[in-house]
């Protein structure tokens, strides 16, 4: 009986913001992002207080720049072109920010010659922007974190470095003289595919990837001797089961208990799991969608204060990719989501590429991107959610 409910409720959506109905809080709804930008991909959210910031990889002049963005009490900045380069391509953007909520910034810059890692801060409404991290040659650098130590507001970089399928881990941080050194965290003879880093900062600095063992991938960790300076191997205890092969999202919460939120097939369709690091009574798989009958994929989510879980997705529908979102409140074992929400406007956007984090008043903003190379308009959209 709900099926002609929600298809008029997505019918509803779709008129109404595809004629531009202006509703009386517009922050509720989407936002349209990026203006000057186009073929938009990799949005980055950040937050803190009254302001929000967002940056993202799009196309400018046949160029691939980084673009930013800053909202500052409900009014939105002007769209600016973060990196410097006068040629090359520069993606995949990252942010973070300090005690102070400057926002702190990773890419990375190729060109026919070379590829390096970027990074660039702001202070006192100023940027600057350090020497490359690294520059190599011979490698590619790809897919960087960031992240900002609270109380030190330390920066940590990691990026996946390599050609082929002899890829190492790095990090660069900064030493006690405040000059960011940089350092190889994966082992030395685990050379082969060892891809997509994850910083964690709280309570110990730790970074998580994926790699082969044993001709399988599985999560590899490794975490900082605050004494040594040295990052050691960690094997975070109780997730030794999750689906690595599908190379699961990974969220911590503040007491730096681990996550892991992916899609895969049940048999019929690709849903959304989410399974918690521990024993095996609490670290049971849950299903975060209720979508059984569309296609679902490249989840992303954030850990609340109070061990609220948010999740956010690209689900199809009948109105094409949209972006979803569900919740599952802490101190509950096993983890149950509620109904999940619609959170895009119906229109055929093809949207793609949801993250999200943690905004004013135990809300969610949430950006995402419509595919131009799926039919979309290249752009980049935001919304705040569950406040």
């Amino acid at each position: 009986m709900k099926k002609p409910y929600i298809m008029i409720l997505f019918a509803v959506l779709a008129f109404l913001f595809g004629n531009g109905f202006v509703f009386a809080q517009k922050s509720h709804f989407q936002e349209r992002i990026s203006i000057v930008s186009n073929h938009c991909s990799n949005p980055r959210v950040a937050s803190c207080r009254d302001r929000i910031y967002i940056v993202w990889q799009g196309v400018k002049e046949d160029r691939a720049r980084i673009f930013f963005r800053e909202r500052l009490n409900r009014e939105w900045g002007p769209e600016m072109i973060l990196d410097r380069s006068e040629w090359g391509n520069n993606a995949d953007p990252q942010i973070a920010l300090d005690d102070n909520g400057n926002p702190h910034v990773t890419w990375i810059f190729t060109d026919l010659e070379s590829s390096a890692v970027y990074y660039a801060f702001r202070l006192k409404n100023e940027w600057f922007f350090h020497a490359p991290l690294t520059q190599t040659s011979d490698k590619n650098c790809e897919f960087p974190d960031i992240g900002v130590e609270s109380g030190t507001n330390r920066v940590f970089v990691a990026w996946q470095e390599g050609r082929g399928s002899r890829y190492a881990i790095m990090c660069s941080t900064q030493d006690n003289k405040g000059r960011f050194v940089k350092t190889q965290v994966s082992r030395p003879d685990a050379r082969d595919y060892n891809v997509y880093p994850q910083i964690f900062l709280r309570p110990t600095p730790v970074i998580v990837w994926y790699g082969l063992r044993e001709s399988n991938f599985a999560l590899h960790a490794t975490l900082l001797n605050l004494q040594t300076e040295t990052w050691m191997r960690y094997d975070p205890a109780g997730f030794e089961n999750i689906p690595s092969n599908r190379l699961p999202f990974i969220m911590a919460d503040e007491e730096g208990l681990f996550y892991a939120l992916w899609y895969d097939s049940d048999g019929s369709t690709d849903r959304i799991y989410l399974r918690p690091q521990g024993d095996s009574s609490r670290g049971r798989t849950v299903l975060v969608d209720d979508n059984p009958r569309w296609m679902n994929s490249v989840p992303s989510g954030v850990i609340g204060s109070d061990g609220t879980i948010y999740a956010c997705w690209r689900g199809e529908s009948i109105f094409g990719g949209q972006i979803f979102a569900a919740t599952a409140k802490g101190g509950t074992h096993p983890r149950s989501f509620h109904e999940s929400q619609l959170i895009s406007d119906g229109q055929k956007l093809f949207y793609s590429q949801p993250d999200c984090c943690l905004g004013g008043e135990h809300g969610v903003d949430v950006v995402w991107v419509s595919s131009a190379l799926d039919g979309g308009d290249g752009a980049v959209y935001f919304r705040q959610i569950f406040k």
